[in-house]
């Protein structure tokens, strides 16, 4: 056998599989949005009105009108590229953090490895229902592992982590994976 490995096949049973996968909420980034879509509006305004006559032209104004556009094209432009390319993954084996575009970043967090979980949501994310999960491992005890931030109802998301955390059995079946 030249380059291949005998593979010893693994039983449906004992696969990590797939559960859920969240991304933030666009809610969290409001200011952003609204901020980028003033700058947008402010710069298309003042340009259509110089172009039509209302307001007196002048290049550098122009340019200023246009660069508005485009900083608030980039930062609305950069908040959903940071929204859309942060993952929050829960599997039969684990919670995990994946972000990044070209170098993806993954910080994971098995269930046997799991010392506490809380939900925080300011008064004006409780209306919405939204909030951030911390999840505490075993090995990092004085701060959190991973943070879900802008989720839709953390406590539900809670509730299922914690019934995974719950039912696993020992030992576990990723055992077998040097983590």
């Amino acid at each position: 056998m030249s380059g291949t490995a005998l593979r010893v096949p693994v039983p449906p049973e004992q696969r990590e599989k797939l559960v859920l996968i969240l991304y933030p909420r666009r809610t969290g980034y409001l200011f952003h949005y609204v901020f980028g879509a003033v700058l947008i509006l402010v710069g298309f305004t003042y340009n259509v009105l110089a172009a039509a006559g209302f307001v007196p032209y002048n290049e550098t104004t122009w340019l200023l009108g246009l660069g508005s556009i485009g900083v608030g094209a980039a930062i609305m432009a950069a908040v959903e590229i940071r929204r859309r390319f942060t993952l929050y993954i829960v599997t039969t084996w684990n919670v995990r953090i994946r972000t990044g575009i070209f170098c993806t970043r993954t910080v994971r967090v098995f269930y046997d490895d799991i010392e506490q979980m809380e939900t925080t949501a300011s008064p004006e994310e409780q209306v919405v229902g939204m909030g951030d999960l911390e999840v505490y491992s075993r090995k990092i005890p004085d701060r959190p592992a991973l943070v879900f931030r802008n989720m839709r109802n953390p406590e539900g998301i809670k509730e299922m982590i914690q019934r995974f955390v719950d039912t696993t059995p020992t030992p576990p079946p990723w055992s077998h994976i040097d983590y």
